[in-house]
């Protein structure tokens, strides 16, 4: 009988304590306004990349309707890159990176349609990236644009995700 009351109970353990992560849904849609991104990096094309990419992620959801005046808006969104860092994690033979690791950092602020600041926050997000070299080509090609490109879109996807359930938690 002892046996089967611990049977009994590792088996509720094992089935209960599951964790599911569920991305916020709305009850009603809401309509977005989403201000062109500032950038204080020195990354002259970043901003224009996390902005569409934040843009496309409202437009994906069912429950946001993205539109193109602030007048129109339940809620306003504004933000700013704060920092873009990369920098060698691997490195070959011959001291040519090999990864990197990119790292960004943007602030967003949620406004109502009367202008009053609801909330503001900060994300962080990282990733790795190879650069292409293989071999024994004795060429550094660091980030080149192509590379630079796709960890813009890696990052802000990231981001941008986080930012969407950043906004609508808990409604």
């Amino acid at each position: 009988m002892k046996k089967f009351f611990i049977l009994i109970l590792i088996l509720f353990f094992i089935f209960s304590c599951g964790y599911k992560y569920k991305s916020a849904k709305l009850k009603t849609p809401v309509k977005i306004y989403i201000s062109s991104i500032e950038n204080s990096t020195r990354e002259p094309r970043l901003h224009n990349f996390f902005t569409e990419i934040l843009k496309d992620e409202f437009i994906k959801r069912k429950d946001t309707y993205l539109v193109t005046d602030s007048e129109k808006a339940d809620l306003i969104l504004k933000g700013k890159i704060l920092n873009f860092n990369y920098s060698g994690i691997s490195f070959s033979v011959k001291d040519r990176a090999l990864e990197f690791r990119a790292s960004m950092k943007v602030e967003i602020t949620l406004i109502d349609k009367n202008g009053v600041l609801l909330k503001t926050n900060y994300f962080n997000e990282y990733r790795e990236f190879r650069t292409g070299i293989s071999g024994n080509r004795n060429i550094d090609v660091g980030i080149n644009e192509n590379l630079r490109t796709i960890i813009y879109k890696k990052i802000s996807l990231l981001i941008a995700e986080d930012i969407f359930d950043w906004m609508f938690a808990g409604f």
